[in-house]
């Protein structure tokens, strides 16, 4: 049978999305078809990449992830302070290489075992450009390597030491036409074969969780009217800008809705009673949120793909995400499923046709769930 190995910076049934949730989902998919083993740090902080996991070999969905330690902490008030340099100053190539290594998560273990292991291994697939793992193990497994960039317009990616990067892979995967259309206006012409997948979402009305399965589930579950959100919670995924449009908005219109919110959080959330963070909750816990939810709201300006967005569509529900996100603006340009917001009062329309227009809130929820 022959054996993929999936690169990943972290891996676990602890990450409710990013591309370290999307490989957990690829290795599934794959593990019915190849010999799949995945190759990660034992960090989970993707914040001072601490090492949390044991290094070694363990097993997840009964497919074995090999680990290796993270050698260097990163201390990100120094990091980011790197980052404004090199992001909007005059500086030195190596000053990149530099902020390479304090990005991270440093792991020197994890590319010597792909170049050491080359031979046992009929193709790696990378995810993401922006970290330490793919970015020197794309050096090592070119002819091996298919790339899943996740690539947005975001600061790293303007960088000169990414500029031959889309340049090294066999093959690249975009998850989105507007990915695609970014990376080739940003290097020009692609040298090696590409391909959009986008990615599938399986199941929908039987995929609803039903109440009698929840017995698990906390007791204060949100009443009804509330918009749903979940991922990262932090600054750069625009959920700063969504506290201060919510709370403004609640305070300029008579309103029930609450927002509600899952995930981990890595920025102070606002204490409000119209504010509900449930936290880190299992996939069931999502789900019933999701289904139940009046509207699935994606504040992030930098998005790939989104499976947040998909997975609202899933369960008919209208999605309301920030516009100048390029991939949610295309994806609901072509399904119709949702609205977009750039500004306070953009935003403050949408809560209320969210309100006041059932009948829309319900025709845009099926559009999105077709398309």
């Amino acid at each position: 049978m022959l054996k993929i190995g999936i690169v990943v910076q972290r891996y676990g049934i602890e990450f409710a999305g990013g591309s370290e949730y999307l490989a957990r989902w690829l290795a599934l998919k794959l593990k019915n078809y190849f010999s799949v083993e995945i190759l990660t740090t034992t960090a989970i902080d993707a914040v001072t990449w601490k090492n949390h996991f044991t290094a070694g070999t363990s097993e997840i969905d009964d497919i074995p992830v090999r680990r290796f330690p993270v050698t260097r902490l990163r201390n990100y008030d120094t990091f980011l302070q790197l980052s404004e340099k090199v992001f909007s100053r005059d500086h030195k190539l190596g000053e990149e290489f530099e902020w390479l290594e304090d990005q991270g998560p440093v792991c020197p273990d994890l590319i010597t075992y792909i170049d050491q292991h080359l031979d046992n291994f009929e193709v790696f697939i990378f995810f993401t450009y922006l970290y330490y793992p793919t970015y020197f193990g794309l050096h090592h497994a070119k002819l091996k390597s298919i790339f899943i960039p996740t690539a947005h317009e975001e600061p790293p990616i303007f960088l000169t030491i990414y500029q031959h990067l889309f340049c090294l892979p066999a093959g690249i995967i975009f998850l989105a036409e507007e990915e695609k259309d970014f990376v080739i206006e940003q290097f020009g012409p692609l040298r090696s074969p590409w391909i959009v997948t986008g990615i599938g979402i399986e199941g929908l009305d039987s995929d609803i969780p039903e109440t009698q399965h929840l017995k698990k589930l906390p007791c204060d579950l949100p009443k009804k009217p509330y918009i749903f959100s979940c991922g990262r919670i932090e600054s750069a995924k625009g959920y700063e800008q969504l506290f201060d449009y919510f709370s403004n908005f609640k305070k300029k219109h008579n309103s029930s809705l609450s927002l509600v919110l899952a995930g981990n959080a890595h920025m102070d959330i606002p204490e409000s009673s119209n504010i509900i963070y449930k936290g880190f909750v299992t996939d069931e816990v999502k789900m019933f949120l999701l289904s139940n939810a009046a509207a699935v709201i994606i504040p992030s300006p930098l998005e790939s793909l989104s499976l947040l967005a998909l997975e609202a569509w899933k369960f008919g529900k209208t999605v309301i995400a920030n516009g100048h996100s390029r991939v949610l603006l295309g994806h609901i340009m072509r399904g119709n499923g949702g609205w977009t917001y750039q500004s306070a009062d953009q935003f403050d329309n949408c809560l209320l046709k969210l309100e006041k227009e059932p009948e829309l809130v319900l025709q845009t929820g099926l559009k999105g769930r077709e398309y």
